[in-house]
Order: structure tokens, then sequence, then C-alpha cells
């Protein structure tokens, strides 16, 4: 998989890997990073709990 150019490849990014990790229902625990300099995580937290 290819690093994404911005902020909203990023994010779709993101959100495919954690629909596949529901639909998988692993036990443990889970972490994501985005890394975008100056990045604010509530509107990014907002739109992937919009879809």
């Amino acid at each position: 998989m290819n690093l994404p150019s911005d902020l909203f490849a990023a994010e779709a990014q993101l959100l495919a890997a954690v629909l596949a990790a529901f639909n998988k229902k692993p036990k443990g625990r889970w972490s994501a990073e985005i890394r975008f300099e100056g990045l604010r995580i509530l509107p990014v937290a907002l739109r992937l709990g919009s879809n």
C-alpha cells in the first residue's frame, strides 16, 4: 500500500482499515497513526464517525 499524499486519502485508507478490522472482530488493542503536521484530530474523528 502506498503512503497517501494528502489528508483525505489518508482518512480513506484509515476508514478502510478500521472497517476491515471490525469485520474480523480481533481481540486486543488497536492503534493508528496519521502524520500530518498541525493535524487536529477532532475534525478527522468526526468525518470518520459520519461514514
